[in-house]
């Protein structure tokens, strides 16, 4: 959990977590920031930190609607 929460706000740290599989083209990292976000929101140690289930999906949604607009 705490390694999420130090990636959140390092961009150099968040690409080297991403599949390298995956095109560049495919996804940006303004959206994989936002996904170590929410992930590190879901690991919370106390569980009013934790997002609940309808929350996650909501941003999930947001965060693909933001990466489709490459």
């Amino acid at each position: 959990a705490l390694q999420i929460h130090q990636m959140v706000g390092d961009r150099k740290k968040l690409r080297k977590v991403v599949d390298r599989d995956m095109g560049k083209g495919s996804y940006t990292l303004e959206s994989v920031s936002m996904f170590a976000g929410l992930a590190a929101r879901c690991v919370c140690f106390e569980s009013a930190g934790r997002p609940a289930m309808q929350d996650c999906v909501k941003e999930l949604q947001l965060i693909m609607y933001a990466n489709m607009k490459i």
